[in-house]
């Protein structure tokens, strides 16, 4: 990527991000109603943890979520004080843009593509954003995270746990970083000064750069090479707590991973869990075989949402089946099977989307 030229106003750029504590959180969240309460449970966990900060505005752009829910979203955040800050954004106007862009969707919606867009409303003095998924837990203060030196790299991510087969198929080498977009660490001026929205929409435009994970896949590649790269335990997936590293490493061999230390240091002191959806289950779903369940429903019984209960299973043959598997199979087997599948269908969906 190339640097250019920005008009945009910058306020002290380097008093942000230069000191050993960073006092100002900026936070962005996309949500449709659907995930508005997974949304709401997310940012309060993130206000507990982050007491210490002197001010944290989180953003929430809005894909038509009700009334209801934004009152509730209100609710969470003015229960921290006067120096916490609900920014809502109506996402519509992207929403719409983003059907004609060629992007194409993520389950079926524009939401998880809204992130991408957030120099449109986030607010000017703003130099550091960290975007979150709903899914995501915070289990301890980011301040650091803040502070990380990121060089002149418009983003700061975690590799992600389950694509080193499909990032070959994705055109990439088994020696590039490949990360999670689950959690992004943007440096706003930078993410300007190389002008990467208009080369998303060039990426856009290339039928070969279409792949299984849609957004992530073309962030990735969009910042091969200019990526600073977190510890795992800023972005600690859903594998890394379910299986253990010697089983993790038998079966999925990898290039300049993480080391066995440090994704034990980060199962240790997690600062965010992505508790993304394993065996068709969310830690919300009933019945749940999530690892986070648990803690889940403990941050649900203290949220606005506390009346809303636990969601209904999926009913689906495939996922029935996967969990008979990880009832009965040894842990090395099972994951072998689970990892297979996992890169027939990201395959899969990448043969797809190129075929559109």
């Amino acid at each position: 990527m190339t640097k250019t030229s920005t008009t945009r106003h910058l306020i002290n750029k380097n008093s942000s991000v230069t000191g050993k504590v960073i006092m100002e959180l900026n936070i962005l969240y996309c949500s449709d109603n659907n995930y508005a309460p997974y949304c709401g449970i997310s940012m309060l966990s993130l206000l507990e943890a982050n007491r210490k900060a002197e001010s944290i505005t989180v953003y929430v752009v809005s894909d038509a979520i009700s009334d209801e829910n934004v009152s509730r979203l209100k609710k969470t955040v003015e229960a921290y004080g006067p120096d916490r800050h609900l920014e809502l954004v109506d996402g519509r106007q992207i929403v719409e843009r983003l059907k004609n862009s060629g992007m194409g969707s993520y389950r079926g919606g524009q939401t998880a593509n809204l992130r991408l867009f957030f120099p449109e409303y986030i607010k000017p003095e703003v130099h550091r954003l960290l975007y979150l998924d709903c899914d995501t837990l915070i289990c301890d203060d980011l301040c650091d995270l803040f502070a990380t030196p990121m060089g002149d790299h418009p983003v700061a991510a975690v590799r992600d746990a389950l694509t080193s087969d499909y990032k070959i198929q994705y055109g990439l080498r088994a020696e590039d970083i490949y990360f999670n977009s689950g959690v992004l660490l943007f440096d706003v001026d930078n993410w300007l000064a190389s002008d990467c929205a208009g080369e998303l929409q060039k990426i856009f435009a290339v039928p070969e750069y279409r792949g299984a994970n849609n957004d992530q896949d073309y962030l990735n590649r969009l910042l091969l090479g200019h990526l600073t790269l977190l510890s795992p335990r800023y972005n600690f997936q859903t594998p890394h707590y379910i299986f253990r590293d010697k089983t993790y490493f038998s079966v999925c061999p990898r290039k300049n991973y993480y080391s066995e230390e440090e994704l034990q240091s980060a199962r240790k002191h997690p600062a965010i869990l992505h508790t993304y959806r394993f065996l068709g289950q969310f830690p919300w779903t009933e019945n749940s075989l999530h690892p986070a369940a648990k803690q889940y429903r403990t941050w649900l019984a203290r949220s606005e949402w506390s009346d809303c209960g636990i969601a209904p299973d999926v009913k689906n043959r495939l996922f029935k089946v996967e969990r008979i598997l990880y009832r009965t199979l040894p842990e090395a087997a099972f994951f072998r099977l689970f990892f297979k599948m996992q890169n027939k269908h990201f395959n899969s969906e990448l043969q797809k989307r190129r075929n559109a």
